[in-house]
């Protein structure tokens, strides 16, 4: 889960190159332009991330003309990377004196003192939240649960916060991928029982099949309702209701992933994008929505698969039908040796997409050919796999 303000001190300021009153400050990966000499290096402050919505306090009240959102979904002001006389701006830095008079929840004293830790979260404690749009209608469905807790959720995080880990595996080789913007989707097969998921919820199959379930029964040209035995009763139904389907268990039906997943016989969840027509603005002007996959999570070993070993498997998967095939996302280098420089893995993420060469991609994806679990890593990536995205500032700007 990404931490969206943090207490952070700064390491490094350099004068903005075409403006004398403004400073680029660095914290940890990211890059704030502030006023100049607003702040020295080793200021203890708080950073918030782009994305970060923040509440309508006085404090943040300068941010209304610019960043006000209230989308039904969130209300406050919304932080987005900005560029400034040629050089962005990626968050909001604010003097610690901001948390002055402030408590956490479950504090019961009546004026207490922090001692503020580097990389402390006081998220919650200022009531910031994550920007999130309002859901489109083929992406709402029924719960049917939360999300498996013997699968992973699909989460990267962005480079800028991963300095330690850079320098510890530079020089490991690594593939890159294209990050692709769309909605997030895992599919498993898990001891004879197949599951359906978007990020964060396990979903119930839609009413697309509405006409085969056991309540209506199909005789000749004809539907009715059925009695307990299945047997129609009464007089043929001349309207059905309109069919509900969303995109996830849209896809499981395109690719016919149950029916795969049930042939192979592995207990094994595969994690991919859908993206395309009608999801997130489309960014990649496609006329289709398609389904590729970016990770294969063995549920009995409790291990992702390796690059080669996805390929094999989604060619296996392939076999049992002559459905849709499954694909990766587009790799775009398999070879490639990972560099620390935080500076040189944002300009690789620059550039367009591979799906649609006039459009810019999202960014990038870097993950050890080899699949790589450190422990120590467990509070920035996901159970500990070193797997990491670099986005594309070119894109944000764009999307904003």
């Amino acid at each position: 889960m990404r931490k969206l303000a943090t207490i952070q001190i700064i390491s490094e300021i350099e004068k903005h190159p075409n403006a004398d009153k403004l400073d680029i400050v660095t914290i940890l990966g990211w890059r704030v332009i502030t006023g100049r000499d607003e702040y020295k290096v080793g200021d203890k402050i708080i950073y918030f991330e782009t994305d970060s919505v923040l509440p309508e306090i006085p404090e943040f009240e300068f941010l209304r003309d610019r960043c006000f959102v209230n989308n039904g979904v969130v209300k406050g002001f919304r932080l987005k990377m900005i560029r400034l006389r040629g050089e962005f701006s990626q968050g909001l830095i604010m003097p610690l004196s901001l948390l002055d008079g402030k408590k956490f929840k479950n504090d019961i004293r009546e004026n207490p003192i922090y001692d503020w830790k580097e990389g402390q979260e006081v998220s919650e404690l200022l009531g910031v939240v994550l920007f999130e749009r309002p859901i489109p209608v083929n992406l709402a469905a029924d719960v049917k649960g939360q999300f498996p807790l013997f699968i992973p959720k699909s989460d990267e995080t962005r480079i800028q916060v991963l300095g330690k880990l850079l320098k510890e595996y530079e020089g490991t080789p690594c593939y890159i991928s294209e990050k692709v913007d769309g909605t997030s989707c895992t599919m498993y097969f898990n001891n004879g029982e197949f599951g359906v998921c978007s990020r964060n919820l396990e979903l119930k199959p839609d009413s697309r099949t509405f006409h085969e379930s056991p309540q209506l029964v199909k005789v000749g040209e004809n539907i009715f309702k059925s009695n307990e035995n299945g047997e129609p009763t009464g007089e043929p139904i001349t309207e059905l209701p309109n069919p509900k389907e969303n995109v996830y268990w849209k896809m499981a039906r395109e690719y016919d992933i149950e029916n795969k997943l049930r042939t192979c016989g592995k207990n094994i969840a595969i994690q991919g994008e859908i993206f395309g027509d009608g999801l997130q603005g489309n960014p990649l002007k496609v006329k289709f929505q398609k389904y590729l996959i970016f990770s294969i999570f063995d549920i009995d070993k409790q291990e992702y698969y390796d690059l080669d070993e996805i390929n094999l498997i989604l060619a296996i998967l392939n076999s049992f039908s002559e459905s849709k095939e499954l694909e990766t996302v587009p790799i775009l280098d398999e070879n490639y040796m990972l560099e620390s420089d935080i500076k040189v893995l944002v300009e690789k993420a620059r550039g367009n997409s591979v799906i649609t060469p006039g459009c810019k991609r999202e960014g990038i994806v870097i993950r050890p050919l080899e699949n790589i679990v450190n422990a120590r890593y467990i509070g920035e990536c996901t159970r500990g796999r070193i797997s990491f995205k670099s986005i594309n500032p070119d894109y944000l700007l764009e999307e904003d």
